[in-house]
C-alpha cells in the first residue's frame, strides 16, 4: 500500500472569493513521488527543506468534500485525501526547487503549460494525502 498525492486548484474572483478552477485531470501532476510529496509537505520522501508543511486547508476555500456531500461528485469536485493536507499559491510552488526531489519535473511542466505567467497569489493548490 502506497501514498497518493491529491489535489484541487482555486482561483480568487473579482468578488475575492474563492472558487474551483477546474483543470482536466489528465494535466495534474500525479506521479506517486514521495521526495516532492517530502518537498512540498513533509510527507514520506527526505529531503533539506519542506516548503509547505501543515498550514491545513484555509478557512475560506471553495472545496467540499465529496465524501460528506455526495451531490459534489457530479460536480467532478476531487478528493483531497485523508491527511497532511497543505496548500500553497501558484506563484509559490514556482519558487520550489524542484531538482532537490528526484524525477520531479513533470512538477514545473504543469505549472509552465498551465500558469506560464503567474506572479501573483490569485491561483492556489490545496493538497492532501491518502495512504
Amino acid at each position: 500500500m502506497g501514498c497518493d498525492i491529491h489535489l484541487y486548484l482555486e482561483k480568487k474572483n473579482n468578488q475575492g472569493v474563492w472558487e474551483h478552477y477546474p483543470i482536466p485531470l489528465e494535466d495534474l501532476p500525479d506521479n506517486r513521488n514521495y521526495q516532492v510529496f517530502a518537498l512540498l509537505a513533509g510527507v514520506r520522501g527526505r529531503v533539506k527543506k519542506t516548503y509547505f508543511a501543515r498550514r491545513g486547508i484555509p478557512e475560506d476555500t471553495s472545496y467540499r468534500d465529496p465524501l460528506l456531500n455526495e451531490s459534489l461528485v457530479e460536480d467532478d469536485i476531487p478528493y483531497l485525501g485523508e491527511h497532511s493536507f497543505t496548500f500553497a499559491s501558484i506563484k509559490e510552488l514556482k519558487k520550489v526547487k524542484w531538482d532537490e526531489a528526484e524525477f520531479s519535473d513533470q512538477w514545473p511542466l504543469f505549472l509552465e503549460k498551465h500558469f506560464p505567467d503567474s506572479e501573483n497569489d490569485d491561483v492556489r493548490m490545496l493538497i492532501g494525502f491518502d495512504s
